[in-house]
């Protein structure tokens, strides 16, 4: 489970990188406000979804052992 979880854990931390610099880094509609409520309510969504299925992983790793 040790190796399986710690490779997992690499590719999960690099894709919830890059979710973080897309999110923050892309530019905007022009004329458009980027950071409304709408934004910041999906953008909460979408990490806890990452955090959650690292979490759902964890135990599904755990319980092969």
């Amino acid at each position: 489970m040790k190796k399986v979880f710690q490779k997992y854990l690499i590719l999960w931390a690099v894709l919830f990188v890059l979710f973080q610099v897309i999110a923050f880094i892309s530019p905007g509609w022009s004329g458009v406000e980027k950071y409304t409520a709408s934004f910041w309510i999906g953008y909460v969504g979408i990490t806890i979804a990452f955090v959650v299925q690292l979490a759902c992983t964890y135990f599904a790793l755990k319980e092969s052992d």
